[in-house]
């Protein structure tokens, strides 16, 4: 009896697995050219890989998922199958008038169908994608399921199971798709006219209206659909994931024998093309280094697999009632050994460094096969050059880390988060020294947004903007210490002198941590519209001179000028700004925007590295020299250039012309 109950149970998690995984399917919130793995997938369920492997493997079957060679997944493309369901719908639609089902109709369900379709007009109005699918999928099921028309049930819930990301992919690209959207509800009317009268032949030539009406519209633009999708990386030779460095010294060495290539790949969310596959490459993965994290609480370290993903880290060392100063939006997805290989930084840099700063220690794998291990957590410890830090910020061209020493703090017993507005950046930065004054080492993120970009989030999302007036620019505060009440008198005390000043327009600020989570997440949505509601992008990563930023802003939206919509966001304590360039890839001036930024003593990478994609432009802001340095050592550890070949540097390097091609 156990056995059976545990078996019941273990059925029951995979649907429930299985159902949420469509639910992610018909809503958009799996994005055409997302790649999906089991283990993030798992982590965003929170759920073992078990049932998850078993939903993914059905949704294969059912044509919604494809699953790729290197053990990944990624939403079923758009093609003319999609087209195809539509017209079954539409031929099983005549059905309707055949067997007078639409006289099963209730008047509650025609109420019903009136409602959603409210709800429907009212996201179209409102601009809000996901209300307007959602609302568009319970009309139909609603219909459907009343006139007890289950093989047209079953048809359209497969034709929404694989439509549905590219629906909602369709309605955040498209320039205006306000009128198609408005006529689907109208045709909705029709079909609710139709069931009221009984009439089942007008309501057959209604629904089918409606279905032919969205077929032609996404024929009409599946380019525009699909254009978001990132550029594709060739399929790898194959997928080695080793257990423990020891395993991947082997891989390695072998690898140098055979003069193979390959790239490491982790939680694959950075966005310079570092982990993409490149033709003949294999994948060296670090999805099984994922050695549980250990805390020695005295000394204030945690232990832990290079595979893990930040967000696990980040609740093992809440638990220990400490606290990892690192944090990014994919918190859920980057693993940690790729945030030390890129050396992340995110906006608790202001306060606590970049994640090279919390690294102590490191165990990784020389491309020759030749182990480093530095895993004693030592504060201070000059005994030789640290290769350690060699490898942190390499991007995997000088080695693959497996595991590491990170150092822990003491968790912030309150943090306190405000919104104020402000006319522009040379506003921000003014108030930045007070900031810093007033709060002292609470300061803990200062993330600056120039308009329009707060202003479209906010419509796009259905988020609640902080203030009725749009402004030019807002900056988010927030502090975090030790004492409560300390923490926020000192930021309502610098807030308040500020607006007595006249250096800020108005500013609000949070009472609650769920007001903490909603104004962070006016910042964190900036990121979402602009991948999934702003069209195509290119979207740059620029470190800049604080002094230069005013400068350098104004200058830029003189380049932008009837080529490019910028938007600009970014960590300001750091100079840290995301140059967000909304129009075609082709027409994206982005060889002026580096240019610029090289003329300001900036930087053309923050955060995100070279990889593969910045790579022609490493010499804006490094010298012949100092990238032949570069291209010695690669050598020196990496003499077949086999371990994520071109990437930072070309291959064979500038100046190492007897580097092995």
């Amino acid at each position: 009896m156990t056995a059976d109950l545990g078996q019941i149970e273990s059925v029951t998690i995979q649907l429930q697995v299985y159902n949420r995984l469509r639910e992610a399917l018909f809503t958009g919130k799996l994005l055409p050219g997302e790649s999906l793995t089991i283990r993030n997938l798992a982590a965003m369920l929170g759920t073992s890989p078990m049932p998850v492997r078993e939903a993914l493997q059905r949704l294969v079957a059912e044509h919604a998922l494809t699953q790729l060679p290197n053990r990944t997944f990624c939403v079923t493309p758009f093609t003319a199958a999609m087209f195809r369901e539509l017209m079954r719908v539409r031929m099983a639609v005549e059905g309707l008038a055949a067997n007078q089902a639409v006289r099963r109709i209730t008047p509650e369900t025609i109420a019903r169908l009136r409602e959603i379709n409210l709800e429907m007009k009212a996201g179209v109005e409102e601009g809000v994608p996901t209300a307007v699918m959602t609302a568009n999928r319970a009309f139909h099921f609603t219909l459907y399921e009343s006139a007890e028309m289950p093989q047209l049930l079953d048809i359209i819930n497969g034709l929404w199971l694989r439509a549905g990301p590219y629906l909602m992919n369709a309605h955040r690209k498209l320039d205006n798709p306000t009128p198609f959207l408005r006529a689907g509800t109208l045709f909705h009317e029709r079909i609710i006219a139709a069931c009221e009268r009984g009439t089942s032949t007008a309501a057959a030539r209604a629904i089918a209206g409606d279905i032919w009406h969205s077929a032609r519209y996404f024929r009409r633009n599946v380019d525009v659909i699909n254009e978001a999708t990132p550029p594709a990386a060739a399929p790898p030779r194959g997928v080695l994931a080793p257990r423990s460095a020891e395993e991947a010294a082997e891989i390695l060495r072998l690898l140098q024998e055979a003069g193979l290539a390959a790239v490491v790949q982790g939680g694959r969310t950075g966005l310079s093309g570092g982990a993409r596959v490149q033709p003949g490459e294999l994948v060296l993965s670090t999805e099984r280094l994922t050695a549980p994290p250990t805390i020695d609480p005295v000394a204030g370290t945690m232990t832990v697999g290079a595979g893990v993903v930040l967000e696990a880290a980040q609740q093992a060392a809440r638990a220990a009632g400490l606290y990892l100063a690192a944090d990014l939006g994919a918190r859920g997805s980057a693993t940690l050994g790729g945030m030390a290989a890129t050396n992340a930084g995110g906006p608790l840099a202001l306060r606590y460094g970049t994640f090279r700063q919390q690294v102590l220690g490191v165990e990784g794998v020389l491309p020759d096969g030749t182990i480093v291990r530095r895993l004693g957590g030592l504060y201070k410890d000059n005994s030789g050059l640290d290769l350690s830090q060699y490898l942190v910020g390499s991007e995997g061209i000088l080695g693959l880390v497996t595991r590491l020493v990170l150092r822990l703090h003491p968790a912030p017993v309150a943090r306190r988060v405000a919104v104020c507005t402000l006319e522009g950046a040379a506003e921000a930065l003014a108030l930045l020294p007070a900031l810093r004054a007033g709060l002292g080492p609470d300061l803990q993120a200062c993330e600056l947004m120039i308009d329009p970009l707060l202003t479209e989030t906010c419509a796009a999302r259905g988020l609640r903007p902080p203030f009725a007036d749009p402004a030019p620019a807002a900056l988010l505060i927030e502090v975090a210490g030790a004492d409560p009440e300390a923490c926020g008198a000192r930021l309502e005390a610098v807030l308040e002198t500020a607006l007595e000043a006249g250096r800020i327009r108005d500013a609000v600020l949070s009472a609650s941590e769920a007001e903490c989570l909603r104004l962070w997440g006016l910042r964190e949505g900036c990121s979402q519209f602009l991948f999934q509601n702003a069209g195509p992008i290119t979207s740059l990563d620029l470190s800049l001179p604080l002094a230069a930023i005013p400068a350098f802003l104004a200058e830029a939206e003189d380049l932008c000028a009837g080529r490019a919509r910028p938007y600009v966001f970014g960590h300001l304590g750091d100079g840290n700004l995301h140059y967000v360039l909304a129009c075609p890839p082709e027409a994206a001036p982005t060889d002026e925007i580096f240019a610029l930024t090289a003329r300001h003593g900036g930087a053309i990478t923050a955060e995100h590295g070279i990889g593969a994609d910045k790579l022609r432009w490493l010499p804006l802001c490094r010298d012949e020299a100092e990238i032949a340095a570069m291209g010695r050592l690669k050598r020196a550890v990496d003499p077949g250039w086999i371990l994520n070949p071109g990437r930072i540097l070309s291959r064979p390097c500038p100046q190492t012309p007897e580097a092995r091609p």
